[in-house]
């Protein structure tokens, strides 16, 4: 594993690479809000013989170096835009995979730009029910977004600690990460602090987390419907982001697209080490 940097007109961005040998299949990875591309390493690394991997830091998060001011931020199309820019260098289509925010940026991109992807993996994606959909984008456009509970959670958290030891001890056993294996909240600490005058600082600022949870896309059935390549889904039995309705609206209408679900709370990737390498391999079956 290599971490490299790819410079596009949108800024640069840093990413993971595994390349054992050439010509491999190519891989493309996204993280969900808050996180970074270390944070699932070891997942991607049960892909490293049969695959080569990208897993890219995004806007605002991990290592990347784009310009990520919270009150210019108003809609995940910079997030697309960004994605777009990078896997156009690469030679396409690719595997498009994605948790959570980032398998809603891969079926965004699917959908729009079919031309850069051969498969989707959506795991624990963000899929309303067709009418919250809608009433989430009436409330984004009045600009109450700012209103969601996961805004406002991540608006407060803390960015500034003495040390990684501290972010571990905070973290471990609580909230989000009271599932996590401690070694993979080590991976997320390493692949999202930097050192500053106040110590440990997160490279993800709360302020521009808050933003990526306030402008969650409401467009999923419209780009669920366009989408045209192989494309399956993983879900959690507990606090899963995918509504019941929406598992059933998505087994009627689009019978081809495979689901898969786990016995796991939405973080399945940092639940299941091996369940990346898994899932892809059903999707390419």
């Amino acid at each position: 594993m290599e971490r490299k940097s790819l410079s596009t007109k949108h800024g640069h961005f840093s990413y993971l690479h595994w390349q054992e040998r050439p010509s491999l299949p190519k891989l493309f990875f996204i993280h969900a809000t808050g996180f970074n591309a270390l944070t699932y390493r070891r997942n991607l690394e049960h892909l490293k013989s049969d695959y080569e991997i990208y897993a890219i830091d995004l806007r605002g998060h991990g290592f990347t170096q784009a310009k990520a001011d919270p009150k210019e931020f108003d809609s995940w199309e910079t997030y697309i835009q960004d994605l777009v820019s990078v896997i156009d260098k690469l030679d396409h289509p690719i595997i498009l995979a994605g948790h959570s925010l980032g398998s809603m940026l891969c079926l965004a991109i699917a959908s729009r730009f079919p031309h850069l992807a051969s498969h989707l993996l959506m795991i624990e994606p963000i899929i309303m029910s067709p009418f919250h959909c809608k009433l989430w984008g009436l409330i984004k456009k009045f600009g109450f977004g700012h209103h969601l509970n996961m805004a406002k959670q991540a608006s407060h958290r803390r960015q500034h600690f003495q040390g990684k030891q501290q972010i571990l001890d905070s973290y471990k056993a609580r909230g989000a990460f009271k599932t996590w294996p401690v070694k993979v909240i080590r991976d997320y600490i390493e692949g999202g602090t930097i050192s500053s005058s106040e110590g440990i600082t997160l490279t993800c600022q709360p302020k521009w987390e808050a933003k990526s949870f306030a402008n969650t896309a409401h467009q999923t059935w419209h780009w669920l419907k366009q989408v045209k390549c192989k494309t399956s889904l993983a879900h959690a039995t507990h606090s899963s982001t995918i509504a019941k309705k929406s598992l059933t609206i998505i087994r009627r209408k689009y019978p081809n697209i495979g689901i898969t679900e786990y016995q796991s709370t939405h973080f399945i990737p940092m639940e299941k080490e091996d369940c990346i390498a898994n899932l892809i391999a059903k999707l390419l079956n």
